[in-house]
Formats: C-alpha cells, sequence, structure tokens
C-alpha cells in the first residue's frame, strides 16, 4: 500500500535527531545542528517519541518520532517498520551553485517532485512507468497472479511495462456504485454488451478498441461489485480522507480469493502538507488523521491475517 502526503510532508519534522554523541572534534553534534538549522519549528527530544537506533550507522543512537504519530513508533518497537534515511530524489550531492546543471529533476516544482517521486527513475530507463508498477510487474513474471487499485485518482505510481499487465482499476474511497442501476430500459446492460460485441471486416480499430475495454470494464466491475457488497471491515476507520481509502483497500483485500490474486498493489493519498506557514499546528493536525487512519488499518489487517 503506497500511501502519498500530498504536498510534500516535511520528513525532518517527522522522524527527526534525538540522542546523538558528541563528535571527536568537538564540533556540534547532529542534534544540536538539527536545532540550529530547524529553529522554531525544529521537533525538539523532550516531546518526540524516542526509538533505538542503535544497531544503525546513523550519527544518532536513537530518534524522534513527531508525537501525533504513535503507529510509527509502535510499529516500529514490534519490528514492523523502518525508516529509510537520506534518500530523495537527486542523483550526486549537489550544492546551490551546481544543482540545476547537475540534477534532471526540477527540486523546486511541484508537480515535477510529485511525478519523479511516483515514478522513482530518475534516469529515464523505464520512461512511462511507475515504482509500485514496476514491482508488480516483477511479481507477475515471477508467477503471481497480481491486481493493482488506486483510491485516489489516476496515478503514475502504478503504471507498469505496457502490455504486461492490465491497466489499474480506480475507485473513490466509497468503494463502487452499482453499474447503471436505474436501467431505462430492459436487459439495457445486455444490449450495451451486444452494440460493442457487434463487430465487421471493416471496423474501425479505434472502434474495436474502444468497444473490447467497455465490455472488459463492465465485466469486471460486476465481478468486484458483487465481491466488495459480500464484506466488511471488522474494525471500525475514521472518517477523514485517508481513513476512508484505508477503509476501502483493507475491503478489497478480503476480496482476493474472488478475484483470483494473491498479490496486490493499491495507491491512497491524503493533501495537505504544502505547510508554508503554521508549520507545528498544521502538521499535527495531519499526522494525527493520518495515525489515526493507519492504526485501524494495521489492526483490520492483522485481523484479516494479512499482516505480514
Amino acid at each position: 500500500v503506497y500511501v502519498y502526503l500530498g504536498g510534500g510532508v516535511d520528513s525532518f519534522n517527522m522522524l527527526a535527531p534525538h540522542t546523538c554523541p558528541s563528535t571527536t572534534d568537538e564540533t556540534a553534534n547532529t542534534y544540536d545542528k538539527y536545532l540550529a538549522i530547524r529553529e522554531h519549528v525544529a521537533l525538539r527530544s523532550d516531546i518526540t517519541l524516542e526509538i533505538d537506533a542503535r544497531t544503525s550507522s546513523q550519527p544518532c543512537t536513537s530518534f524522534g518520532i513527531h508525537p501525533s504519530l504513535p503507529i510509527l513508533r509502535d510499529l516500529y518497537n514490534e519490528g514492523s517498520a523502518l525508516f529509510v534515511a537520506n534518500a530523495g530524489l537527486l542523483v550526486k550531492p549537489v550544492n546551490k551553485t551546481n544543482y540545476k546543471e547537475q540534477t534532471p529533476v526540477q527540486l523546486f516544482a511541484h508537480n515535477t517532485m510529485s511525478r519523479e517521486t511516483k515514478q522513482l527513475d530518475l534516469n529515464g530507463h523505464m520512461s512511462g512507468s511507475g515504482v509500485v508498477g514496476r514491482l508488480k510487474d516483477v511479481l507477475t513474471k515471477i508467477g503471481y497472479s497480481t491486481d493493482s487499485f488506486s483510491i485516489s485518482g489516476d496515478t503514475m505510481a502504478l503504471m507498469g511495462r505496457p502490455g504486461l499487465n492490465p491497466p489499474p482499476s480506480v475507485m473513490s474511497s466509497s468503494g463502487l456504485t452499482a453499474l447503471n442501476a436505474e436501467p431505462s430500459m430492459t436487459g439495457m446492460d445486455d444490449l450495451i454488451r451486444d452494440l460493442n460485441d457487434a463487430t465487421s471486416e471493416d471496423s474501425g480499430f479505434m472502434s474495436e478498441t474502444w468497444a473490447s475495454a467497455l465490455s472488459v470494464a463492465m465485466d469486471q466491475h460486476s465481478i468486484l461489485y458483487s465481491a466488495l457488497e459480500k464484506v466488511s471491515n471488522s474494525k471500525s476507520f475514521p472518517d477523514n480522507e485517508l481513513g476512508r481509502q484505508l477503509s476501502t483497500v483493507s475491503r478489497l483485500m478480503k476480496t482476493q480469493v474472488q478475484r483470483g490474486v494473491n498479490r496486490d498493489m493499491f495507491y491512497v493519498s491524503v493533501s495537505g502538507f504544502d505547510t508554508h506557514s503554521s508549520v507545528g499546528p498544521r502538521l499535527i493536525e495531519k499526522f494525527d488523521e493520518v495515525n489515526s487512519a493507519l492504526d485501524a488499518f494495521v489492526n483490520e489487517i492483522k485481523l484479516q491475517g494479512h499482516w505480514e
């Protein structure tokens, strides 16, 4: 499940240095440097949720997680979560004088940073694909039956190699509604299929492609709608942007047998992290939303037996 925090979450105010030994040359340690650079928006160690980092190669023996994200602290402590440090969209170290020439990404543009984050292909080796879509391609190649869903609109993240897998399904956080629930005539769905299945020697390529895609979509909708109608979550989810999406994801997971798959890929997102001002109060609000949604999701998935 790929959770995208839209707007650019301030990662240094999600995970911050906590306890850091002094350096041998008596310069400021990592925590002191962090406070000096971040100033009034820094996460101070007396309010963060401390996690042990002594087994890592990091310059600090512990780090602090934002106090509004206890679910991440708990998952880390039980060995179910990890943080990948110093990861981003640079191909090599740069500075203010050379980053424009030596970085293939426009580092200060929301649209390019968002796209590149979902692609993770800075040198264009697999143009047009996304990081989750490529994972799905690999699983398909080694024999898994896979499926993919976006609960937050079209996204590059789920796109793989053309022709290897069906395109991802896009649905709303409320799930699916019945297709043509109030038809204007009896047997209308069958008539739509008959009209689109009709073909002749001089049928156009574009019309044949459209007709085929429509018929496939109707069949997929019928199977998925029927499967979702039969399942529900055992745990309650918060009624917020991310909570509603993850609730639908957990219901979809319960339909894997009916869909004939053993691996699923999901994309969800939550907006509002473009914090140009009021960083502290805004992050508390947004992290509270993320925490409550993730907590409900983890509990539900563990209950389903899908937590690995």
